[in-house]
């Protein structure tokens, strides 16, 4: 290789050094990979995509820019319009852990909450589960939908509730719980901590109005049913 300051390969200064280990230009062969890889971090210096950070370090190991790179990777994180771009549980929490004075820190910890239950109704909608009756309207109108819930069951009940609005219940037993809903479509997830009773899931669509549930467990069916 005649002139290594003249190669944008990698692989090919790469290959020099392991073709010729004895070769005097050792230290500027290795000098030429840091600053290829270098030069290839101008083209990713502005990017908003932490994927694409982390891309180019796996791609570019040599670099003298990872310090830079990862101070980028922070200043992303700490960018609420890509947290909320990127909708997760996870990129919401560490931002409000590192504002915990944000004016929008309530909206933040309602988005947490609400995930949190939206991805717990998918897990159970995902496995195995029995399908719940629809629950009984006790009347119709309004603006809300007031819905009643009835522990029946020997153990704590656990209602949630995704859709407009995301809310859970949990009702020891033999007490009774109350949640307002906005209309709209709802994927509706019960579970209960007995052991071998199956989680139940539903599809609803609630109005405004008054709603009423009882939830028992069946013995000898392993399951429990509304009534």
């Amino acid at each position: 290789m005649e002139n290594i300051s003249m190669t944008t390969s990698t692989d090919a200064v790469r290959r020099f050094l392991r073709d010729y280990p004895e070769t005097t230009k050792n230290a500027e062969a290795e000098a030429r990979i840091v600053a290829i890889d270098d030069e290839k971090w101008s083209e990713f210096a502005s990017t908003r995509s932490v994927d694409v950070i982390n891309k180019f370090l796996e791609d570019n190991p040599e670099t003298s820019k990872r310090e830079v790179a990862n101070a980028r990777i922070q200043e992303i994180y700490n960018d609420l319009d890509w947290v909320q771009e990127q909708d997760t549980v996870e990129d919401y929490e560490r931002f409000v852990s590192r504002f915990p004075g944000h004016p929008q820190r309530e909206w933040i910890r309602k988005r947490i909450r609400k995930l949190i239950i939206d991805l717990e109704v998918e897990r159970i909608a995902a496995g195995d589960h029995g399908e719940m009756p629809p629950v009984k309207p006790v009347s119709i109108g309004g603006a809300i939908a007031h819905v009643v819930v009835k522990n029946l069951t020997e153990s704590t009940l656990t209602i949630r509730y995704s859709g407009p609005d995301s809310k859970k219940l949990i009702i020891p037993n033999g007490e009774t719980r109350s949640v307002q809903l906005s209309p709209g479509d709802y994927q509706v997830a019960a579970s209960v901590t007995l052991a071998n009773v199956r989680n139940y899931y539903a599809r609803e669509t609630v109005v405004g109005g008054r709603y009423s549930s009882q939830f028992y467990v069946e013995q000898g069916f392993g399951g429990f049913r509304i009534r």
